[in-house]
């Protein structure tokens, strides 16, 4: 007969054991993403990379893909609002 305080300790190995390998397991997922990106970026095209998530600064934008889903974002709109936070902050300091 095991005791109450033997039974949560096993308990909390136990779930200890089970969010290591959890992470692990998501740990080795993104890294075999990664290498597959690779692998196909170089044998497609003569470029060697990372591409999955890739960023391009532009002339007044940025350019951002993720798994060739483009999203273009106006850096005119961001350069105002940090000014108008800077602002807000300057204010309440």
């Amino acid at each position: 007969m095991t005791s109450r305080l033997e039974k949560f300790r096993e308990l909390r190995h136990i779930k200890r054991r089970f969010k290591y390998t959890v992470l692990l397991m998501i740990v080795t997922c993104i890294a075999g993403i990664f290498v597959v990106d690779y692998s196909v970026s170089s044998l497609l095209t003569e470029k060697r990379g990372i591409y999955i998530i890739a960023f391009k600064k532009m002339k007044s934008y940025i350019e951002m893909s993720i798994m060739d889903e483009k999203i273009y974002i106006d850096t005119h709109y961001l350069a105002d609002d940090i000014s108008k936070l800077k602002k807000i902050v300057e204010k309440a300091f």
